[in-house]
């Protein structure tokens, strides 16, 4: 579960357009 919220942070731009769906999708 971590390793989806976290993804977002370390990787940055590339997963920020799978981030923002994930947190609205939450």
């Amino acid at each position: 579960v971590l390793e989806k919220v976290e993804p977002f942070e370390m990787v940055g731009p590339l997963s920020a357009g799978q981030a923002s769906e994930d947190e609205v999708r939450e």
